[in-house]
Order: structure tokens, then sequence, then C-alpha cells
């Protein structure tokens, strides 16, 4: 299997050439990150030579207990790399290849997430049919947390109060979340969307290129119009 290091030593072109592109381990993100997650990670392959770079977004704030790759698409060398000379995969041991997948990343990954600047365009990129994950529409948590990311709390009410496994379950972890989506406490809500952001920020391992940002709940009478 190809390594974190082969990863570092193979992507470094890429970010020499992108100042707002930084390495997390396998993952490299654009920088930098507010309440969106965007980047690629590469993953590694059946072959143990091959790199396997995949599109990944997300909302940090989801609630979760160990890194994701979230929404996005698989890059193998064989699809898009028609024409390729170099044969069907990016090949560690090739660095013709690996040029080859970094032009790949730049020309058809990058521009495709850098356009997600809002919840919106993170929902509509999520809501394409893929292989790989669902519609965040069959995960209620998921659509609980679009909604309070977005600020609005009678979308959020009307699927915590359609889920009663959710409100057991947010009960354990997040106890005072659902009195304070019943009474309209935002403050609480936001508090509680920042752990949960944190946490994320920790599990990635991008405290240095995170900043913390207000939330659309914190903002008064308005919302973000961006990440």
């Amino acid at each position: 299997m190809t390594t974190t290091k082969q990863v570092k030593q193979a992507v470094q072109p890429l970010l020499q050439r992108h100042s707002d592109l930084a390495l997390a381990g396998r993952f490299i993100f654009i920088k930098p990150v507010h309440h969106i997650l965007r980047g690629v990670y590469i993953e590694r392959a059946g072959d143990p030579r091959a790199f396997e770079p995949t599109s990944t977004t997300g909302m940090l704030a989801l609630e979760r207990d160990r890194v994701g790759l979230g929404w996005g698409d698989q890059y193998y060398g064989h699809v898009y790399g028609p024409g390729n000379p170099y044969g069907p995969n990016w090949d560690v041991t090739r660095p013709e290849t690996v040029t080859y997948m970094l032009e790949m990343i730049e020309e058809i990954i990058l521009p495709q997430i850098r356009s997600i600047q809002t919840f919106d365009d993170l929902f509509e990129f999520a809501s394409i049919e893929r292989s790989r994950i669902a519609h965040p529409k069959y995960f209620p948590q998921t659509m609980l947390t679009f909604a309070l990311c977005r600020g609005d709390l009678a979308e959020a009410r009307i699927i915590l109060n359609k889920e009663r496994k959710l409100q057991e379950y947010l009960a354990k972890i997040s106890p005072t979340l659902y009195p304070a989506l019943l009474t309209g406490d935002r403050l609480e809500l936001a508090r509680i969307l920042h752990e949960w952001e944190a946490n994320s920020v920790k599990l990635y391992k991008i405290e240095k290129i995170w900043e913390r940002t207000p939330f659309a709940l914190e903002l008064q009478g308005g919302s973000l119009s961006w990440q």
C-alpha cells in the first residue's frame, strides 16, 4: 500500500503551485477551513503502487467520532486519464503518472470543490447520486445539522420531532440541544455546533488551517451567505 510519506512527497508540486492548499495526513484541504471541508483524499488502492484520489466535502460541525470522506467521487486513472500513455493507474513508481494525476486534480477536482461556498452549495453537491455515499435525505442527523448550520430552526424542529431515535441519541451526547431547539435558544445551539466543529478539527488534525467563524444562528436577523 502507498504510504502517507509517499503521498506527501507526491503532492508537493501541487502544494507549491496553490497557496490555498494544505496537507493533513492523506488529505489535501482548501484553506482556511471555516464550516465546510473541501479537499482531496489520496486513498490507498488495491494495487500497492497506486494512488486513488477522491474528492471530499462535508460539514465540519457534523457530530462524529471518526474521520470520514463525506461527499465526493473517486478519480481512477483509467477513467479520468483518457489517452493516458502511462497506464491505468496513478503509479507511485512512475513519476510521470503522478504528474498526470496532479494535473487532473487541478483541472477537474479543485474547480469543482472551490465552487462550494455555502451550505446550499454543499447540499446541492451532496445530493448528486453516487455509489459511495447516499443522498443526505437518508440521514436524519445530517439533515438536522444542515438545518441548524443554515439557521433554519423551523426545519430543524420538523426533522427532530419526526425522529424519536435521533432525539434519544442526541439526549445522550448533547442533552441541551432539543430543549434549546424547542425554545429557540440560538446561543446554546451555536455553542453545540462549535463544540462539534472543534471535535472534528481535532479528528482531522487541521488546527493550523481552521478559523473559528460564527454560524448563521449567531447573526442577528440574518444568515451567512458563505461558508
